[in-house]
Parts: C-alpha cells; structure tokens; sequence
C-alpha cells in the first residue's frame, strides 16, 4: 500500500481490501478522516491511498474497464430525516450513472461542508449489472451544554452574558463547524473591540456521551492594549500633527477598528478640501509591540497633484411652469430667460475659476441653489455636478445640472405624537395652511416657533409627495417634554 501526501482541507483515504469468503469480485472503501475545523489545531496535509493489487487481493477494476461499470444501487445510511435530505441533495452520483471515483470524492467533499457529520465512509461493490455505491455517514454530535474558562473569574457574569448575545450555538442543537467558526470570531472582535488584542478564544469539545458533547470555551484576554502611536508616511503638504487632530482614535485610548475606517474617510476629505483630488491612503497597518501592551498604527499617504477649478457653467432645467394646462420647460441655453435666471443662479456660487479645488465648498453651493428653489415652492429639485478633469493644466471645469419640478402646494398638514398640547395650537405656530404654495423658509421657522414653546423635546417638520406631482403633504411629528404638576 502506497501513500501520496497531497494539500486539502478533506483527508480521503481509498483502500482495497480483500473480500472475505466467495462474494463481491470487487471491493474499495473511501474512507474520509474529518478535520475538527477550530477546536483543535490540526496539518492541512492528507493523505490518498491508491488501491494496488497484492498477494492475496483481488485488484480492481481499471482503465476502460473500470469507466465501463454503472451504478445501480446508491444508499445513505447512518442519518435520516432532515439530516438524510440535506446530505442527499450534495451527491450527484445516481442510480444509472457511469461509475467514477472522481464523482464520489466530490460528494464526499460536498457532504463535508454542510458540517453536520464527523465522518464518511463509502463503499463501492460489484452488484448484479454494475456496482452498488453505500455512503456509511457519522452525524455530529449534539451540544448539551456551553461552559466558559476564564482566567478573570470575578467578571465571570459579564463574559457570560456576552457570549449569550452573541453565541448562535445552543444546547441540543448539532455542532456545526461554521456556525462555530462565526461565533467564535464573533467573539474575538468582541475582545479586540474592548482593548484586549492579544484575547485568545479557544474551544474544546469533552464527549459525555457517544451522541452528545460538552462545549468548552477557554477565554484568555491576556493584557489590555491601547493606542500608542499614530505616524503618517508620505504626506508633505499637510502635517502629522495637523492629521492627528483630524482623527477621533486617540493614543492611549482604546482601539476600535469601524472608527479608524471613519478616520481614514475623514483624512481623505481634508485633502480633497485642499485640491488633491487623487489622493490614495493605504489601509492602516496595526502592529502590537512586543510587550502586548500598546498598538502603533501607521498609515501611508500618496497625495498627487493639486487642481483648481476651471470654467463653472449652470446646465439643464432651470424653470417649470404650467401655462394653460401645459407644462413648460425653460432649459434651452439660447433664451433670454434662461440666461437671466442662469445669471442669478451663478451670484449663490462662491466657487470662482482659479480657486483651488474644495468638495466642501462646492456641497454648499449646491445647497445654496437647493434652498433657493425650495423658498420659491419647488418641493422637487436637484442639483448635481459632473467634472471635466484637465490631467495637464490640473484643472477641474463643474457643470452643475439642475433638474426642478413645478411649484407645488401643500395638499394636507398632518399632526403626529401630540398628547397634552391641543392640535389647533401646533396648526397655528407652523403657520402653514391647506393650499398655500410651498415654502421652505416657512417651514423652518414654524419648527423653531414649537421648540421656542418649551412643551416639545422634539419637532420634525417634513414633506412627502401627494396625489399630484405639483401636490406634496405637511407632517409635523413631535414629542412632548415630560410634565410635571405641582400640588
């Protein structure tokens, strides 16, 4: 018997093994050796045993001959009910088919990673017309109950209750590999989220019974690491120091990963306000010093070239109005009209050819032309830009692209989360009746006439669409303050 060592995550071992007494003229057995993903650490290193004759053996079948064979039986046994189906829908070897030991090493393989066996065994015999093919399955092993090793007994509640929140495994249930492998990465996020980046999560499982196991959790969270440096590479126009006070991670506070991610974004941001419009920053690198205690992260910055602003035109559907039951769009760029609303539009933009490039204040220009249109009742408008980048001259040129509706009027105002404060009264402080044009200054001034009232902890004025597209709905929401009555 030969052995060939090959990479896997599966181990399948075929073996040819002599038939005791007059019976089957062939005979191999594909045996699987089931890692036990996470619980132990394990080699990735299997090992496939090709069946050879020798004395006393009968050899099998080979070559043509071997490829000429059919199935005619296919049995699953060991499992049964949900289990037997789940396994029955992964093998594709079927009454009928050719015989191939290829196939039956992917339904082996297939099998496995629905993670609810610990071993698999297949035989393939010689049958009346063919070969009858038996998968002998181990279920896994069922849960009866979740202990916790901790090497902090005194905050044995709190590690408790975390694992309650987060362990999808509960008693009884079957042990799934990849169930487990989730939770138990849960787990460590958990640990490294709260300062403990050296925590160990590790399981073992201890057999009460040959169906049913104890799950043991040992957690060692080991020192509490804080942040100890923050160095920025690459940066030149921009300091450390001033990139620093850009970031909410912090030395010697605790590390939180989603922050930094925040940080980054908020990094890239600052460079774009300042015209460095193909900016990259690596990923962070974090690294834990050799006395666990703190972490030092490093991150790269490429900052390229700085742009500026090139030609600022105003595009698209400056004006709708319905005239005589028509509706009319003011958007060719020719029309007296046109130009004259395009020439006010242009005083609202502070951005000027020349400047150097900022996204921050090119957001505020447009919301500076949204808010003009929402005080002249257009409740439906957008403003987008769209670049025309010059790699050479290191210019950007912005056309902003307005599209408006017309103007609409407010169809209903409804009142929503009012208890002790009379429905008339909040009518009468937004100031906004049924029929009036829509107008957005309005609006923010009837909120800050409630909040102004001191019975509301909140007010929230919004508008949705109403049964027409020149139609929108007032839905004011408040929440009141707690009262308190003296006797």
């Amino acid at each position: 018997m030969t052995t060939l060592k090959v990479s896997g995550v599966v181990a399948l071992i075929l073996v040819a093994c002599r038939p005791q007494a007059p019976g089957p003229a062939f005979s191999s057995q594909l045996t699987v050796v089931p890692p036990r993903a996470g619980l132990v650490p394990l080699s990735r290193r299997s090992g496939i045993v090709e069946p050879r004759a020798s004395a006393g053996c009968v050899s099998p079948v080979a070559g043509k001959a071997r490829r000429s064979l059919k199935v005619r039986v296919v049995r699953l046994l060991g499992v049964k009910g949900r289990t037997w189906s789940e396994l029955h829908r992964r093998m594709e070897t079927r009454s009928g088919q050719a015989y191939s030991m290829y196939r039956l090493r992917e339904d082996v393989r297939r099998m496995w990673k629905v993670g609810v066996v610990r071993g698999i065994w297949v035989e393939a015999c010689r049958a009346p017309g063919g070969v009858a093919v038996t998968f002998f399955v181990k279920p896994a092993r069922r849960v009866r109950r979740i202990r916790i090793q901790l090497n902090h007994p005194s905050r044995r509640q709190w590690h408790q209750g975390k694992v309650d929140r987060l362990w999808h495994h509960r008693g009884g249930r079957r042990l799934r590999r990849r169930e487990l492998n989730r939770d138990l990465a849960r787990l460590r996020d958990l640990y490294r989220g709260r300062g403990y980046w050296s925590a160990r999560v590790v399981p073992y499982l201890r057999e009460v019974s040959p169906t049913h196991v104890d799950l043991v959790i040992r957690i060692r969270t080991g020192h509490r690491a804080l942040v100890g440096r923050i160095r920025f590479k690459g940066n030149r126009a921009v300091t450390s120091e001033a990139l620093r006070k850009l970031l909410a991670t912090r030395a010697d506070h605790v590390y939180r990963e989603e922050v930094l991610d925040r940080d980054v974004l908020r990094i890239n941001h600052h460079y774009f306000d300042r015209g460095y419009i193909n900016v990259k920053l690596s990923t962070p690198r974090v690294a834990l010093d050799p006395s666990k205690h703190l972490l030092y992260i490093t991150i790269g910055v490429k900052e390229g070239k700085v742009f500026r602003l090139g030609k600022i035109n105003l595009r698209g559907v400056l004006q709708k109005q319905r005239l005589q039951g028509k509706t009319v769009e003011l958007k060719d760029p020719k029309s007296p009209e046109f130009q004259r609303i395009k020439k006010r539009l242009l005083r609202l933009v502070h951005s000027r050819p020349g400047q150097i490039f900022s996204r921050t204040r090119l957001q505020r220009d447009i919301k500076r032309l949204k808010s003009w249109y929402y005080d002249r009742g257009h409740a439906h408008v957008n403003v987008y830009p769209t670049t025309h980048v010059d790699v050479d001259r290191r210019t950007i040129g912005i056309d902003l692209v307005v599209s408006c509706d017309t103007r609409a009027t407010v169809e209903r105002v409804d009142v929503r989360g009012h208890r002790n404060v009379h429905e008339l009264l909040i009518r009468s402080l937004v100031g906004i009746r049924r029929g009036q044009v829509y107008n957005a200054k309005q609006i923010v001034h009837g909120q800050r006439r409630l909040l102004a009232l001191g019975l509301f902890r909140r007010v929230n004025l919004s508008w949705l669409r109403g049964s027409a597209p020149d139609r929108v709905r007032l839905v004011v929401e408040v929440k009141e303050n707690k009262i308190t009555r003296g006797e």
